[in-house]
Formats: structure tokens, sequence, C-alpha cells
């Protein structure tokens, strides 16, 4: 199959689009071919000649999202190195990659917060781990992947100030108000 043929380009494009739609909808596992390939306006064999299973389309965007994640933010170390940029960064990629998609992905994956924690694990390396402890890092990587999917999750702007407050928290620089 040639992915760059244009007729697969659009199909691919229509099935993801049908996908969103019903998973905004209802949860993955009331979705079936049948209708995403009607929504689509495919034929069931067409969904079949690119996705073995509905588990397997959510598994390649999963893969694909994970990868433009980590092609894009390169050097997770900076969480600790030059914590503000890190997190200014990786939210501008949340943006661009579709947070809408990653947050339907995130709820609707037992696997896909820990395949970020394994490329964040993965990036930091041995060395680093040897400096600070594996257990305190991964939770603060997780804390602000998911803290920012939160905000943008659950606000229709998110300003500099919401992402201050995260910052400051990461840094050690949250003091409680009042």
């Amino acid at each position: 199959m040639n992915k760059n043929d244009l007729r697969i380009m659009k199909t691919e494009k229509a099935i993801r689009k049908a996908f969103h739609q019903l998973l905004q909808e209802k949860p993955v596992n009331k979705i079936t071919v049948k209708e995403l390939s009607e929504l689509a306006e495919i034929n069931k064999t067409t969904f079949y000649s690119h996705y073995d299973t509905i588990f397997n389309l959510i598994e390649t965007l999963e893969n694909e999202t994970v990868d433009y994640i980590v092609e894009n933010i390169r050097d997770f170390k900076r969480l600790f190195n030059d914590t503000d940029r890190f997190i200014d960064d990786l939210y501008e990629v949340l943006l661009d990659c579709g947070a809408d998609d990653i947050i339907l992905l995130n709820g609707e994956s037992k696997y896909f917060s820990d395949r970020i924690k394994g490329e964040i694990m993965k990036d930091i390396g041995v060395e680093m781990m040897e400096k600070i402890d594996d257990r305190k890092y991964r939770t603060i990587a997780l804390f602000v992947f998911n803290g920012l999917l939160g905000l943008i999750k659950n606000s229709e702007t998110v300003q500099k100030e919401d992402l201050s407050y995260i910052k400051d928290f990461v840094s050690g620089k949250y003091h409680e108000v009042g």
C-alpha cells in the first residue's frame, strides 16, 4: 500500500475524522467498524485494508502522537535544568499535535501515559538517573504532562499565569496563598 497515494490519504483522513467524532460521543469499546465505516463513507473492507481492529487504529494514533511529542521535545532533561522553557515547549507541542486527540487517547488507553513515561525515561538516560530519584522524576514528568493536558481540557483559553502555576510548583516556588 502506497501511503503517498491520494486515495489512501483521503481514506485515512476520513477514518480518523470519523473515529474522533465517534470517540467524542461514546467510549471506544462501543465503537464498531461498521458505524465508523458508515460515518467515514467507506466499506468495512476498506477499513480492514488499513487497520485490523479499532484498537489497531488507536495504537497507530498513539504511536504517531508519542513520536510527534518526542521528536519535538527532544530533551526531557530540561524539565529540571530549564523548567520554564520545558513547560512552555511541551505546552506548544501538545497544542500542535492536537491536545484534544491526546486527551481522548489518554482517557481511552491504558498504555498512553506509560508510553510517554517510557520515552521520557529513555531520553533522560542512565547518567541522569544516577543523579536523581527515578520515581521523583517520573512522577514530576507525568504531573507536568497530565497537568498541561488538564489545563487544555478544562479551559477555553490557557493563560501564561496558568502555566506559571505549574512552573512554580515544579520549581519548588509554589507557596500557599493566604
